[in-house]
């Protein structure tokens, strides 16, 4: 298995729009003050991340939080015959899963992949919980991230137990238009729990 792709890289400096990016992902969830803001990205890394390469691997020894402010990932598990299965995306200006959700005893319950080039903000899981203590905006960040994550954890659970794959890419497509033109159709089909060739006729037939 690869390293995570952070590993022996040099620091990187984030341009201007970078940081303005980060400050929008912010902002996508409440309202932050610019002091906090400020107080948050003296504590972020900036990392940009090839396509295909892991931001975290299945497993690893992981403490940090992220923000995703360009391109696509997905994030995947292996089966016991060597399958990947994907099992969620992180898009422009969002955060990854938090840590407290996404590791058991820090270690990843699954890897992080770029599916095209992304740049990514990361801050130590120990730096966050002292501004969460410290700022109240960020606090509440924290809670409408969990919130976020909570309700589209709920709503692909209730589609893949309930719903027919015809009805589970109907709903991909309307949560993220355009994804089937951003993202391999060899993904698409795993995610949804479907061959390719199934996935293929499926968007012939609801195109």
């Amino acid at each position: 298995m690869a390293a995570n792709f952070f590993n022996d890289q040099l620091t990187q400096v984030a341009t201007p729009e970078e940081l303005t990016a980060l400050h929008q992902t912010v902002l996508r969830y409440s309202e932050v003050s610019r002091a906090s803001l400020d107080r948050l990205t003296e504590r972020c890394q900036v990392h940009r991340v090839a396509h295909a390469q892991h931001l975290i691997q299945e497993n690893t020894r992981e403490r940090h939080e992220y923000f995703l402010v360009e391109g696509i990932a997905h994030r995947y598990n292996i089966t016991e015959s060597g399958a990947k299965v994907t099992t969620g995306f992180y898009f422009p200006r969002t955060t990854l899963t938090p840590h407290f959700a996404r590791t058991s005893r820090d270690a990843s319950l699954f890897a992080v992949q770029a599916i095209t080039d992304v740049t990514v903000f990361k801050v130590e899981v120990g730096d966050m919980d002292q501004l969460r203590g410290a700022c109240a905006d960020l606090r509440l960040f924290g809670e409408r991230v969990v919130e976020e994550e909570l309700s589209r954890v709920l709503q692909y659970e209730v589609a893949f137990r309930s719903m027919s794959a015809r009805e589970r890419l109907t709903m991909v497509r309307e949560n993220y238009p355009a994804i089937e033109n951003m993202v391999p159709h060899t993904v698409l089909a795993s995610f949804l729990g479907i061959t390719p060739v199934s996935f293929s006729r499926l968007r012939a037939q609801i195109y």
